[in-house]
């Protein structure tokens, strides 16, 4: 404290009482070194904000890629469990009709496709390009929802 100003300052009575209690509750000597810790403490704080603004984005836009990975892994998880689920059942199926109609020999469909398959499989490639073409647009519009946030 060598250079030390005097400057006149007055409070309204409330905040003359947060000064005191300031000086109480830092074990501080005078009202003078609560107002200098405050002063010190501001500007320790106001350089240091960037800092944690940057951490505290940093921090949230995290979290919002790791619920959008795991809402993804969800919906993955969930539609690789009907998949399986579905073939489990067509292998059942399958082999309940090799069992029945005594079949021993499996034509494939790399020798004979049926005019039914090829229906089937253009409906299929369709239905998925559907699938595709709704989850692209689903997934754009909550970009843009996102983005508004």
């Amino acid at each position: 404290m060598n250079n030390v100003q005097q400057k006149p300052i007055y409070f309204r009575p409330d905040i003359s009482e947060k000064v005191s209690l300031i000086v109480a509750e830092n074990n501080l000597a005078c009202e003078e070194e609560a107002i200098e810790f405050l002063v010190e403490s501001y500007f320790e704080r106001r350089l240091d904000e960037p800092q944690t603004l940057l951490g505290d984005l940093d921090g949230i836009l995290q979290q919002r890629l790791l619920e959008a990975v795991i809402h993804d892994l969800k919906h993955l998880r969930m539609t690789v469990n009907a998949i399986n689920s579905d073939t489990k059942m067509l292998l059942e199926f399958w082999n309940h009709y090799f069992i029945m109609s005594d079949e021993e020999l499996l034509q494939s469909t790399d020798k004979l496709v049926s005019a039914p398959f090829q229906k089937a499989e253009r409906l299929v490639r369709e239905r998925m390009a559907h699938n595709r073409q709704k989850k692209l647009e689903d997934a754009i519009k909550r970009m843009t929802d996102d983005s508004y946030l």
